[in-house]
């Protein structure tokens, strides 16, 4: 037995080389130098998908498939190529090329970067030839060869509804970045799961929050039955530090299914990119934080093309698809009327407010969780935060903590630490920091 596997060994190390012409014309079994060829082309960070949808497509009922290396990689090559050779050198069958994808939280996944599949797919046979391109856009192109130009476009449509099913970011939480080169990447974000009881918000607040957000997600068959639609725009306002951000993760955490595409600052110009990948993988939420970046009331002499991109990006998502404008700002009174004010692109605005004298009593209450605590006369120093931020309040505790530790370890936290921690940041050190309320911070900055 081992002498027959070192043979058959061996006479895969010294097999002669074959054309790839020879592969592909033994596959349609005559010539193909005449069948048509339907071609089409993806972003490079969507390979993987495109790689896991044509496995998908093989192992469909009454399919298979044969995969064919090509000796020499080269991202210039056609279809045409390898069945002219005098277009250009003959291509030689070999190994097939792969190629590493990050997807980011150190993961990563291996993928063909140029190969042929010939597919038998019940009575049709295809030639499908892909590879990356090294262009200044970096992308991945796909030719589909049949004897009949509708057996290749219905391979082309079935491709797409597989990428899109099996995509490897459906259902995740992505960041779409510019790389220096002007190629797109992807990545796979790890984000805090944020429970309801987490966020510390009026309950009145949070039961807005839920009826744009996790209900419409729980009730999508019948809002669609009814023929209502699902696109829908929340803006979320309110001071610097009030837990806009944290509502989000929420947010993205009471809706676990849907794909989630976060965009900010350095990655906003990716819009059209996210909005394509967001459709495509519905149930969906675009999350545009500090959305009064790109989007100023054009009074005020802003002309920004981005702000006419996110319009025209809300108007044209289908009524029935499920994609979800996820957008926050500190700033909503110099938001564009064009999008704040009209239903259809936002539909509710919500403010996330300072937290009142119960919000606070339950943050002092979380944040001193787990910790240490001697004496503490709480409603005091509930009253002493009046008009401050949920972040002021995090931060007290961080400051007075260390106070603590400077006394030695495992001090219990007192009311002295907290007062200690409470002057520090009232004093005239740092004006933003120091208790005041929302619009006087304002007036100072």
């Amino acid at each position: 037995m081992y002498l027959n596997i070192a043979k058959a060994a061996m006479s895969l190390v010294f097999r002669k080389a074959r054309p790839v012409r020879d592969h592909i014309k033994k596959h349609f079994g005559g010539s193909p130098d005449k069948y048509p060829i339907v071609r089409i082309s993806f972003p490079h960070y969507r390979q993987a998908c495109l790689s896991v949808a044509l496995s998908k497509f093989a192992k469909g009922e009454g399919r298979r498939r044969k995969t064919i290396g090509i000796a020499n990689y080269d991202s210039s090559l056609s279809i045409n190529d390898l069945v002219h050779p005098d277009r250009c050198a003959q291509q030689l069958d070999g190994p097939v090329h792969f190629t590493d994808i990050t997807l980011g939280n150190d993961r990563a996944i291996t993928v063909a970067s140029q190969a042929l599949y010939l597919i038998w797919n019940k009575g049709a046979r295809l030639a499908v030839f892909f590879r990356e391109v090294d262009d200044y856009n970096e992308q991945v192109h796909v030719e589909v060869m049949a004897r009949k130009q509708s057996e290749a476009q219905e391979f082309v449509a079935d491709l797409k509804s597989l990428m899109d099913a099996h995509s490897i970011y459906r259902g995740k939480v992505i960041v779409m970045k510019n790389q220096r080169h002007g190629s797109t990447k992807v990545n796979i974000k790890a984000v805090p799961n944020v429970q309801r009881s987490e966020v510390i918000l009026p309950e009145e607040t949070l039961t807005q929050i839920d009826k744009h957000t996790s209900l419409f997600s729980r009730h999508r068959e019948l809002l669609i039955s009814h023929k209502q639609h699902l696109k829908r725009g929340l803006l979320l306002y309110g001071p610097p530090g009030t837990g806009k951000t944290h509502t989000i993760m929420h947010i993205i955490s009471s809706m676990p299914a849907r794909t989630t595409v976060l965009l900010n600052g350095g990655n906003i110009g990716l819009l059209e990119d996210a909005c394509a990948l967001a459709r495509s993988l519905q149930p969906s939420t675009i999350v545009i934080d500090d959305v009064d970046l790109i989007a100023e009331e054009r009074s005020r002499g802003a002309s920004n093309s981005i702000l006419f991109e996110l319009l025209n990006e809300m108007d044209g998502v289908a009524e029935d698809s499920d994609v979800l404008f996820l957008l926050s700002t500190n700033r909503p009174e110099v938001l564009e009327p064009a999008l704040a004010s009209r239903p259809g692109r936002v539909d509710q605005a919500i403010l996330i407010p300072l937290p009142n004298e119960d919000c606070r009593r339950r943050l002092f209450k979380h944040y001193s969780a787990g910790i240490p605590v001697g004496s503490i006369n709480l409603q005091s120093h509930v009253e002493a935060t009046n008009g401050v931020t949920s972040s002021f309040i995090r931060e007290m505790f961080r400051r007075a903590i260390l106070i603590a530790a400077e006394e030695g370890n495992d001090v219990p936290l007192t009311d002295r630490h907290l007062d200690d921690a409470l002057g520090a940041m009232n004093s005239g050190g740092s004006l933003l920091t120091k208790l005041r309320t929302y619009k006087e911070q304002e007036a100072v900055v």
